[in-house]
């Protein structure tokens, strides 16, 4: 009997350990939020909320397609898969990267089910922090890992827009001479639109993204229709089963497959911006992660066909050999 009660009083806890891990508890629902209670609307019941929710499924899913543009951006990186491992590289690359994106988007989307937020990672690091750490120091380690990448994602796709403008001048006017601080200023200027719509414009930001993403379906079939009914054929050999190594100052085969791989893996990346909209998603819980795997998932199947069709309508650039797979972005 003595024994049982010792066991017992050292299985409880004690009044001490319960009221550590109730301030401990508090103290996470203070600094980072409970998971709330979101009503049919997409309000909590805590009253908590600081942004209109005026977003519905419709549009953030067409905000995940527009922004991860993945045709769009394949069809200016992919000269470094052709340089770096060639078709095998875009072909197999693109569905591993389908099925990998896919992945980690779901699990994100478990999280966000439980407690979409818009501060997304850091919030959940220091939510799931171990126990016995200070979850502020996980909190403020992941944010800052995530501030770092959006100001370099951020800083990418202005650039991109810039150097395609600059492109289609030089292709228009022989005598254009590209400089750098053309980039940067073009770069600069393809900014101004989404500036304005998000600082003074944010509730026509709705039927853009829509509009957005039906130029977006509506683009990938009017370039897939012209490249198939204008360009050369190359053969399936070719598509499924030719590999270009050798040609990036890389020696070992499966660095070159690797960094090819880059090229597949960036245009379906970027799901996780579906979840920075949490404040004003309609019924987030619900919506939000359905619309991070439906806009990978769409994406990458895009992709995919979009990868098959240019490497079958490549043409001439074959013709000059390997070697010259430079050229190819500018000839398609």
């Amino acid at each position: 009997m003595a024994g049982n009660k010792t066991f017992a009083m050292m299985a409880e806890p004690t009044s001490a350990q319960s009221s550590t891990e109730d301030l401990r508890t508090a103290d996470r629902e203070k600094d980072f939020g409970n998971t709330g209670d979101f009503s049919g609307d997409g309000t909590t019941g805590s009253g908590q909320d600081r942004l209109d929710r005026y977003l519905s499924s419709k549009p953030i899913v067409a905000f995940g397609l527009t922004l991860q543009a993945s045709w769009e951006a394949i069809a200016i990186s992919f000269q470094s898969a052709l340089n770096n491992g060639g078709p095998s590289t875009l072909v197999y690359g693109m569905i591993l990267s389908i099925f990998g994106s896919t992945a980690m988007a779901a699990t994100l989307a478990e999280l966000a089910s439980i407690r979409p937020c818009v501060g997304a990672q850091y919030r959940w690091t220091a939510m799931l922090a171990p126990r016995g750490t200070d979850p502020r120091f996980w909190g403020f380690i992941q944010g800052y890992l995530t501030v770092f990448a959006w100001n370099f994602a951020c800083a990418l796709n202005p650039f991109l827009m810039g150097g395609m403008i600059q492109g289609c001048i030089t292709l228009c006017d022989e005598t254009y001479v590209a400089k750098g601080w053309h980039t940067m200023l073009l770069s600069w200027a393809s900014m101004a639109l989404p500036i304005f719509c998000n600082v003074y414009a944010r509730k026509i930001l709705a039927p853009l993204e829509i509009a957005a993403a039906i130029l977006h379906v509506l683009g990938f079939v009017v370039f897939v229709v012209v490249l198939v009914v204008m360009a050369r054929r190359s053969t399936a050999e070719f598509v499924f089963d030719t590999a270009f190594y050798g040609k990036s100052g890389w020696e070992n085969q499966g660095v070159q497959w690797s960094i090819g791989l880059l090229a597949v893996i960036f245009p379906i990346g970027g799901y996780d911006s579906i979840l920075h909209m949490a404040d004003e998603v309609k019924d987030a819980p619900r919506k939000i992660p359905l619309a991070m795997v439906w806009a990978t998932i769409t994406s990458g199947i895009i992709g995919l066909a979009f990868i098959i069709v240019l490497l079958f309508c490549l043409g001439y650039v074959l013709d000059a050999g390997p070697k010259n797979t430079s050229t190819a972005t500018n000839s398609v």
